[in-house]
């Protein structure tokens, strides 16, 4: 064991929902006001959609109000059952989309742009003095070969190319 003593601040100025390009603008603005020793950045999957665009809503074409959809869905059992099996019906036959299959397919360039935006993050932060961004995935539910663990991969290659120190899920 040493015998050093060390102080660590943490500061966490994620924002939910936001996505790289958001993430990019918080580091150019919070590093130079901040001046950190180190750089974190934790990925998650919508941070591969544009910004201002969150996990795709779901859209009914079912004939009954929004309210009425939404309280069976957040108060019933039953509610959320045909919800989610409405849903898989909906993916299985195309009328629907997924934001998943669209980053793996690398529909409209999220794949490239999620790219830019580390490889900005990390250029940003190295002109600043610092050391390489650390990045991981936060993926929530893993299962090895699962789309999610997939699309990891995909961030973790992506920012391995930019420079990052990357800690693999």
């Amino acid at each position: 064991l040493t015998r050093k003593n060390y102080r660590v601040e943490f500061f966490n100025l994620g924002v939910n929902g936001a996505q790289s390009e958001d993430v990019a603008k918080v580091v150019e603005k919070m590093v130079p006001v901040l001046r950190p020793d180190l750089v974190i950045y934790g990925v998650c999957y919508n941070d591969f959609l544009p910004s201002g665009v969150g996990q795709y809503e779901k859209s009914y074409p079912f004939p009954l109000p929004q309210a009425l959809k939404k309280w069976f869905r957040e108060r019933t059992r039953f509610g959320r059952f045909m919800d989610e099996a409405y849903q898989a019906a909906l993916l299985r036959f195309g009328f629907s989309m997924d934001f998943y299959d669209d980053i793996l397919k690398d529909f409209n360039g999220y794949q490239r742009r999620f790219g830019a935006d580390v490889k900005r993050m990390n250029d940003f932060v190295r002109t600043q003095g610092l050391p390489p961004v650390v990045g991981i995935t936060l993926d929530q539910n893993v299962s090895i070969g699962s789309r999610g663990h997939q699309i990891s991969r995909i961030a973790e290659k992506l920012m391995r190319e930019a420079g990052f120190v990357v800690i693999s899920a």
